[in-house]
């Protein structure tokens, strides 16, 4: 909500007030780089059934509007995963499952982001874990993309060698001039670590 902007806040808010029982909210982005943004509301339950069904419930309803918006992807917050403190493998399973469930049954393709704070690593680490788990058991196309500008490694090697007739390369070059302000003779090589 504060990336989005005090736009986004204030008309959030708003709708709030006009509709207070309306199960979904949906704004333009603000500053984000996004067509809509829905708000769900969402309560955990310290039942773990109750707790599956309302993430399922809340995958089902985000998923009927990216469909009747016509959208291509989406990204989804790791909910619960912070403040409420649920159980993070019970949350990462049951998402990334119902998410998987409804799109074999719609048969759509749907590129799908889960939005992970940067200081929560066991949230990723649980979420990474569940998508390869799920992509094993199923024998699914769920898929990690690996930034555009990577090289699949089949040794899985950390250090990747920047070939230097690449926009990436030059990219880098051009940079490393400007900090070095010509105080070094040549670049040997880049290399990118890859993790």
């Amino acid at each position: 909500m504060s990336a989005a902007g005090a736009d986004v806040q204030m008309a959030y808010a708003d709708q709030c007030e006009k509709n207070p029982s309306a199960l979904i909210v949906s704004l333009q982005p603000g500053r984000l780089p996004c067509k809509q943004i829905f708000f769900v509301k969402w309560q955990p339950d310290s039942d773990e059934k109750l707790l599956q069904q309302s993430l399922v419930d809340f995958v089902w309803t985000v998923i009927q509007n990216v469909i009747s918006y016509k959208y291509t992807s989406v990204a989804f917050p790791a909910i619960g995963c912070g403040n409420h403190a649920c159980p993070v493998d019970l949350v990462a399973k049951t998402i990334i499952k119902e998410i998987k469930h409804q799109l074999n049954i719609r048969n759509i393709p749907l590129s799908v982001k889960f939005i992970i704070l940067p200081e929560r690593q066991n949230v990723y680490d649980e979420f990474s874990k569940q998508v390869v788990s799920l992509n094993e058991d199923s024998g699914s196309s769920i898929s990690r993309i690996l930034p555009p500008n990577w090289t699949q490694s089949a040794d899985s090697s950390l250090r990747c060698l920047v070939l230097s007739n690449t926009q990436e390369y030059n990219s880098i070059a051009n940079d490393f001039d400007q900090t070095m302000n010509g105080r070094h003779i040549s670049i040997l090589r880049i290399e990118r670590i890859q993790n």
